[in-house]
């Protein structure tokens, strides 16, 4: 008997683990023929229109899947989802995906109309156009309901039992044999063995049946999207009769003579730039984009030498007149614009200090050496420090983690069974010496 599982409102569900922590849901179900929009459980019949306008055929019976709650995933279309998730079990010959199969798709020619009365600058203003900010990628989603035809109706049972098969198979048996073989012990260890139960669970969550894709498959279904969608539009802009009209514009007044070497006379044709071309100039948030990648280009390799070395030149001198002011300091002999040399007291440390890098006011320097040379002459000597002698990590909570409440309990019951123990040792010598009288006042 082949392996099924349980269904929902008669379509199956279908676990799709996208991530570590990201997984999602889809239904499928075989799609019934012959009904009517208003009969047909599916809500949609087998004559579908794509997103192009054109009418894709009727489908032979038996071969077509319907699918509800489509998988989002960004940055991937929807279509090329399905196509990779299903064409695993069998050859997909055409996925068709509708945001509501109920309500009828408005035609792409009634919208042509309205193209035709734009203008040049509401054309470029792409991103009007977008339910997102201009800063988001697309998601690329074109709808919740899909409709996917295989090949032949033997591909479409064959998916639908790998489906049945991966949904009821249980990925968490293995971790259930387990708990079941291990032997009872005490209740000590079996507080410990409590321990292990959050891992157990993020064990069986991961074992949870259900398909999954990968983050190389998913990167490529990405790709695929994004240089789809290139070639949409730039089949979009090339059918514009706005744009093809400005352009053939363009080309009537390029046309001029040149005559070769030997003198024939030749027509060519001048290599003009395009609307919406690479070489066109950009204009309102797109000419923002590109001033801003002109101005963050790396410099030229001789421009960067010669600021290289500007900059190596200051950082020499300044280096320079900071070993000649710690020498000088050193020294003692620091001669005014008098000419007077004013003597200064340093130790050995202050000294050692300044020459290895430091820069220090040497009139404060002395100030402060000779007022602390003059305290210290008459201070208490010093205690040592007992706070380094303290624990590391004493100032910690005590009862924070799990195992730390264990100890705790287990050290309390210990003391508590000691101090038990040494009642009654002292209860039964009193008896013995004939002083245990509890009743008497």
């Amino acid at each position: 008997m082949p392996a099924t599982a349980p269904l929902i409102k008669g379509f199956l569900p279908v676990r799709l683990k996208l991530s570590k922590d990201d997984e999602t849901f889809f239904y499928v179900k075989e799609h019934q023929a012959g009904k009517s929009n208003n009969d047909d459980d599916d809500g949609a019949t087998t004559t579908a229109t794509t997103s192009e306008g054109k009418s894709n055929k009727k489908a032979k019976p038996g071969c077509t899947l319907f699918v509800v709650n489509a998988p989002i995933i960004p940055g991937v279309s929807t279509k090329l989802a399905l196509r990779s998730i299903l064409g695993r079990f069998a050859d997909v010959s055409r996925v068709t995906v509708v945001p509501n199969p109920r309500r009828i798709r408005r035609r792409p020619e009634d919208d042509s109309a309205q193209n035709n009365n734009l203008t040049i600058e509401q054309l470029e203003l792409w991103s009007d156009k977008l339910t997102l900010p201009t800063f988001l990628p697309p998601i690329f989603h074109e709808g919740k309901y899909a409709h996917v035809v295989f090949a032949s109706s033997k591909g479409l049972k064959k998916t639908l039992q790998e489906l049945h098969r991966v949904m009821s198979s249980s990925g968490n048996g293995s971790s259930k044999k387990n708990k079941a073989k291990k032997p009872t012990k005490d209740s000590d260890e079996d507080d410990d063995d409590g321990e292990n139960d959050d891992n157990d669970e993020d064990k069986e969550e991961e074992n949870l049946p259900g398909l999954t894709m990968d983050r190389l498959e998913l990167q490529t279904l990405a790709d695929e999207t994004w240089a789809q969608y290139e070639r949409d539009e730039r089949k979009r802009l090339g059918k514009d009769p706005l744009i093809n009209e400005l352009n053939d514009d363009d080309d009537d007044d390029d046309d001029f003579e040149e005559y070769d070497e030997d003198g024939n006379q030749q027509s060519k044709k001048k290599k003009h730039k395009k609307l919406y071309s690479k070489e066109a100039p950009a204009q309102g948030a797109l000419a923002v984009v590109k001033r801003y990648y002109a101005s963050s280009q790396a410099l030229s390799r001789a421009e960067l030498l010669a600021e290289c070395n500007r900059v190596m030149g200051e950082y020499e001198k300044a280096e320079a007149a900071k070993r000649k002011a710690h020498q000088k300091a050193k020294d003692g002999n620091m001669v005014d614009d008098d000419g007077f040399v004013t003597v200064s007291y340093s130790s050995n440390t202050a000294t050692g200090n300044a020459a290895e890098g430091g820069i220090h006011n040497l009139l404060e320097e002395s100030i402060t050496t000779t007022t602390t040379s003059h305290s210290r002459r008459n201070a208490p000597p010093r205690r040592r420090n007992n706070n380094n002698k303290k624990k590391k990590g004493s100032d910690e909570l005590q009862d924070f983690y799990r195992f730390q409440r264990k100890e705790h309990k287990k050290r309390s019951l210990a003391d508590l069974r000691t101090q038990f123990e040494e009642d009654l040792r002292k209860i039964k010598k009193m008896k013995q010496e004939h002083q245990y009288r509890p009743f008497k006042k």
